[in-house]
């Protein structure tokens, strides 16, 4: 992949990032897209202090970025259970040190947060009724997850920054895919350095896209009697 590649939605969320915080920014699309990528090189144009990453499927707070730091667990001190009390208590630690100066809030993986779009809501209209400078971005690998979240509690609240499957002409330009490269492997960067092994790249389609939307996705959704069977 060319170092320098950027996709076209690189600029639409560092122009948001720019401007006061007026709504929750949601960076949206199907797995494997390069969501948690293009935050994250976004991210890297920011100071340290900045910017808080929380990734809500870590084993513990180590993903707490910059001023943040210190609120990790030390030794083996158990983690705390990903709810909405554990959002609450993060949010409102990291507003109130780094919100007077500005700040960004990513949180990735919020969707496995039971009521996410509840606590949110309450979170960020308490943050616009005292006027912080708290940007917040919400990532989520489950498409329909995050779509129900936002339609139930979310409306007016956000903006969204849709992230498709590459392109074409993305494919080619990033990693020198041809047309026969683009209708058979797709546009799924990840999986791209991989084509010239094809058993190889099948397991990651396998294990990076499909597993996870049954045996995850589907299973959060709705009561499934006899996974195997669905499977």
């Amino acid at each position: 992949m060319t170092p320098s590649y950027q996709r076209p939605e690189t600029e639409t969320l560092q122009e948001r990032l720019r401007q006061p915080p007026r709504f929750l920014i949601v960076v949206a699309g199907p797995r494997q897209v390069g969501k948690t990528t293009l935050v994250r090189g976004v991210l890297a144009t920011y100071p340290l202090q900045r910017y808080s990453f929380v990734a809500v499927d870590a084993p513990d707070d180590s993903s707490l970025s910059g001023a943040d730091l210190s609120y990790a667990p030390t030794g083996r001190q158990a983690a705390a259970p990903r709810d909405s009390a554990w959002l609450i208590e993060t949010w409102q630690r990291i507003a109130a040190q780094g919100s007077a100066n500005g700040h960004i809030l990513i949180l990735d993986e919020i969707q496995k947060i039971p009521r996410w779009s509840d606590t949110v809501k309450e979170l960020w209209d308490a943050d616009r009724a005292e006027g912080l400078a708290l940007h917040v971005v919400l990532l989520g690998s489950s498409p329909l997850l995050m779509r129900q979240g936002m339609s139930e509690s979310l409306t007016g609240r956000y903006e969204t920054i849709p992230l498709t499957h590459w392109s074409f002409r993305e494919m080619a330009d990033a990693f020198d895919f041809d047309l026969e490269d683009y209708l058979y492997f797709g546009g799924y960067p990840g999986s791209a350095p991989l084509i010239r092994d094809e058993p190889r790249w099948r397991n990651y389609v396998n294990t990076g896209l499909i597993e996870p939307s049954i045996e995850k996705d589907i299973l959060m959704m709705t009561r499934v009697d006899k996974p195997a069977l669905l499977r």
